[in-house]
């Protein structure tokens, strides 16, 4: 059987749950479970529109207050939403594989500062800010509160390895904005493995 909310008889539910038309709330936990089936579950967001700007979209939304429909801006270090991504460990239980956290990060203004933590998991523990997003734009790897574009740390061997299979093709290229000279780093086009510093 199945429960078709909404207003267009004309559409056939196909589904064990079908919300046709308006928006839907739900109080307390949902839970989607199946079983017997490699491919579910699955869910997809369906959108008919030749307007640019409409999209589907997932939205979570947090209010420092206890009071439904109270607005009160969150403060630093206040979690605005995660998502997990678990399996079952070797003593048989739920636990994390992988996690995108959300967290408040400064002050507000116009806009909400969030800093995104994107990380997985060894067989024994958390990869420790993996990738962070944070709030000032600057992205971090390995560090909490990056302090440059794109900040590398480790408490052990910090390594970034460029790769690549085409000769001089592995380059780091430094560049002013505007300007067409560069200088760049690479390694030598004879195939002899030598670093190159050219203007």
């Amino acid at each position: 059987g199945a429960i078709t909310v909404g207003s267009n008889a004309a559409v056939t539910a196909n589904y064990a749950l079908w919300v046709d038309d308006g928006d839907s709330r739900f109080d307390g936990d949902i839970t989607i479970q199946t079983a017997g089936d490699g491919n579910r579950p699955y869910y997809t967001a369906y959108m008919y529109s030749d307007t640019a700007a409409d999209r589907p979209y997932l939205s979570f939304r947090r209010s420092n207050n206890d009071t439904e429909g109270t607005l009160t801006a969150m403060t630093d270090g206040d979690y605005v939403g995660s998502i997990n991504f678990l399996g079952i460990d070797s003593g048989g239980n739920w636990d994390a594989g992988a996690s995108i956290d959300v967290v408040h990060s400064g002050s507000v203004g116009t806009k909400v500062p969030v800093t995104m933590t994107l990380a997985t998991h060894s067989s024994t523990a958390t990869n420790t800010d993996q990738l962070v997003l944070h709030s000032s734009g600057y992205v971090g790897i390995g560090i909490a509160a990056p302090l440059a574009d794109l900040h590398v740390f480790s408490t052990g061997e910090a390594k970034v390895l460029i790769e690549g299979t085409y000769a001089n093709n592995a380059v780091l290229e430094l560049k002013q904005a505007g300007q067409a000279d560069s200088w760049k780093i690479d390694m030598d086009t004879d195939g002899s493995d030598k670093l190159r510093i050219a203007y």
